[in-house]
């Protein structure tokens, strides 16, 4: 019974410092604001896991990818605001989604969660990958 006290202790330490690490991480600034511009990289299943992404799930928040830009992670809201109309519809129409955010630098690299400022269909063929 003491060991499993113990490791039950341990086991919430653990979860306790890997969470501290990415508050740390992830939600520290390190610059002023910045805005980005571009079309929206649809991405239909997202098979890479890492750290970053499996705290912000948490959260819930989700991953905003833009050609030619970092990756960002954004309010579900937000991110639902892309996905009115499907990128497979958009493919048929012959347009994609310019999208503009604006996120703070983090102190040790990346971006803090982003918020989409505007949403506008324009002509083009948009990036869809599986």
């Amino acid at each position: 019974m003491k060991r499993l006290k113990l490791g039950m202790t341990g086991f919430l330490l653990l979860v306790m410092g890997w969470f501290a690490f990415c508050i740390a991480a992830y939600r520290i600034p390190g610059g002023p604001e910045r805005s980005f511009d571009g079309e929206v990289y649809f991405k239909i299943m997202e098979l890479e896991d890492d750290n970053r992404s499996f705290f912000e799930g948490i959260l819930g928040n989700r991953r905003l990818r833009i050609l030619e830009a970092p990756v960002f992670y954004v309010s579900a809201s937000d991110k639902s605001r892309l996905w009115q109309t499907s990128p497979f519809e958009l493919e048929d129409k012959r347009e994609t989604l310019r999208v503009r955010v604006k996120a703070k630098p983090l102190l040790f690299g990346g971006y803090d969660v982003a918020e989409i400022e505007s949403v506008k269909q324009v002509s083009g063929e948009p990036y869809v990958r599986k």
